[in-house]
């Protein structure tokens, strides 16, 4: 933890220095001076204007709800306000919006401890900026100047507390709310050079790092989808904010200048998704947080809004069809669909069932393979993660692979939960003997968790497995700021490379897949005289290669080859 701070601590010090001798690129968009900005468009540019948003929820039968919505409380509570003004042009709405803030954004920056603060607040810069936005012409001048004080207290706090590690979803959550900050504050009358600062901030983090590290990973992310949606979902509103608020689409940025992420995002929900609407488990997560019914409608509709995907538009209306009424745009946050969905689209949306049966995602990356056998409800289909590690999120599991024919025939076992816990703490849920993956014995191995930082002496656990990524003896995470010092760490210190997907074959018979996962073991090395060994420990291995052949619709073979370094050391299927 110490180590984890100091790498925060060096980082805010930079960026405070740094603030006044902005780039010149960075800030280049030119924010519009009219109001409602956020999320709204003035007919000129990006997003649906006012009057759409009307239309929608007050006279479409496609956005039914959507006006009993208002006087609700949703998902962003203190929205539902603001959105009854601008489409009935209620001002009661934007005094229960502002009311509502004196909860929502009542906490102290920082506390009880940066991380739980970002996590916690992850919609509260949301629902300030919109507020603050869509409520102008009926707020008091006391009314503002509380909602640009809360805006400005956390917008402060988090330029000085960038989170350590662009992997992490705290990343994306901070410098989204630090982008809509300077989106809703530019023009005011005490605020604007602040917001400048934010704006010029924002841009240079998301377009010098956030974007490239996440074009690296490129049409995966490696979090769980505990995490999924929090990070993706900061990028979805970064972007579909500063769109409409500014004369700069960053979803054409990112098609040209970041790896088509957004389209990229939409494969990954569709790929990503197994046929009983449950996602694939990787990474942190937990079962409440596999089902499509949580928040991916929202989120398929900002990128589809962003992109004009005819398989996104596809992928949310199967979403609809396949998720209880509770879940869907209803109730409460049954406005959203008449903000973020554009039902006039749907005749022209492509299935799914359009798309390869197979796809290699993430190349040189996450390395995943999804094979499937169609599209259907009771099609198999095999998922096989051969990449690499990134981050703090994610599990020691290259090599894994899961299963679905009707239920998960095999597949991943160490669910999140809590950080308490006994499967938390021990062994199990930090290593990969919990996903589905090789073990290999050597005596004495030493393997880090959260009890052997407590008392190395008697609570090693050698369980055989992968090298645990999550931490080290020491207890430090190694972080990565940027993706230069995530590359750099890949080859040297704690060797993030763990595999590479070596073949991917698909024909109109079988599909096969090829993972070289040496490294992700305590390994001799090619390329490293060295060889990969971490926490003290020695190489166990010469190689680790896995082969999978599917034959559709149901048989799938997988063979293992192992060289270990003493033909004494046991091998088996953890």
């Amino acid at each position: 933890m110490a180590g984890i701070l100091e790498v925060m601590r060096s980082i805010a010090g930079a960026l405070a220095l740094g603030l006044a001798m902005v780039p010149s690129v960075a800030h280049a968009a030119n924010v519009r001076t009219d109001r409602p900005r956020i999320l709204l468009s003035n007919g000129t540019g990006f997003g649906p204007t006012p009057a759409t948003f009307k239309q929608r929820c007050t006279s479409d039968p496609a956005y039914k709800g959507c006006a009993g919505s208002l006087t609700a409380m949703g998902s962003w509570p203190a929205i539902n306000g603001a959105a009854d003004y601008v489409v009935n042009g209620d001002a009661n709405g934007c005094t229960t919006a502002y009311n509502t803030l004196q909860t929502v954004a009542k906490d102290t920056p920082g506390q009880p401890d940066p991380h739980s603060f970002i996590s916690d607040n992850g919609r509260t810069m949301a629902q300030l900026a919109v507020v603050r936005d869509w409520c102008d012409p009926v707020l008091s001048d006391a009314q503002k100047a509380w909602i640009e004080g809360r805006i400005t207290a956390f917008g402060d706090w988090y330029l000085m507390n960038s989170p350590p590690d662009v992997f992490h979803d705290d990343m994306p959550n901070v410098w989204n709310a630090v982008a809509l900050a300077g989106l809703t504050l530019k023009g005011t009358a005490t605020n604007d050079a602040k917001a400048s600062m934010y704006l010029s901030a924002a841009d240079m983090q998301w377009k010098s790092v956030i974007l490239p590290a996440m074009a690296y990973v490129g049409d995966w992310w490696h979090e769980g989808f505990t995490y999924v949606q929090p990070s993706l979902g900061s990028l979805a509103w970064y972007a579909t904010a500063w769109s409409t608020a500014t004369d700069e689409n960053v979803f054409d940025y990112a098609r040209q200048n970041a790896s088509d992420l957004f389209n990229g995002y939409i494969l990954f929900h569709a790929y990503a998704l197994r046929p009983d609407y449950k996602y694939f488990y990787f990474g942190d997560t937990s079962d409440n947080k596999q089902s499509v019914q949580l928040f991916s409608r929202w989120l398929v509709d900002m990128l589809t809004e962003g992109t004009g995907s005819a398989l996104g538009q596809a992928l949310s209306d199967e979403i609809h069809q396949n998720t209880p009424a509770a879940y869907d745009y209803a109730g409460a946050d049954a406005y959203l669909a008449a903000l973020l969905y554009d039902s006039t689209k749907d005749a022209s949306a492509t299935p799914r069932s359009t798309l390869p049966t197979a796809r290699w995602m993430s190349k040189g990356a996450n390395d995943i393979a999804i094979l499937r056998s169609g599209w259907g409800a009771n099609d198999t289909v095999v998922m096989i993660t051969c990449g690499d590690y990134l981050g703090p999120h994610q599990h020691d599991e290259t090599g894994s692979f899961q299963i679905y024919a009707g239920g998960e025939i095999t597949g991943s076992t160490g669910y999140y939960d809590n950080f308490d816990s006994v499967h938390w703490d021990n062994y199990y849920s930090q290593h990969s003997v919990h996903a589905n993956t090789l073990a290999i014995d050597q005596p004495g191995e030493v393997f880090p968790n959260s009890l052997y930082l407590m008392n190395p002496s008697s609570n090693n656990v050698n369980d055989g497995g992968q090298r645990p990524l999550r931490r080290d003896k020491s207890g430090n995470g190694y972080p990565s700021p940027d993706l230069s010092t995530y590359v750099k760490n890949k080859s040297s210190g704690i060797y993030y490379e763990t595999g590479n997907l070596t073949t991917f074959e698909q024909t109109p018979c079988h599909m096969y897949v090829a993972c070289d996962v040496t490294q992700a073991y305590n390994s001799t090395t090619a390329w490293s005289a060295a060889g990969i060994a971490t926490n003290g420990n020695h190489a166990k291995v010469n190689e680790v290669m896995l082969q999978f052949l599917f034959c559709p619709p149901a048989d799938v073979v997988g063979f293992s080859r192992v060289e270990a370094t003493e033909p004494t050391y046991g091998k088996r299927m953890s």
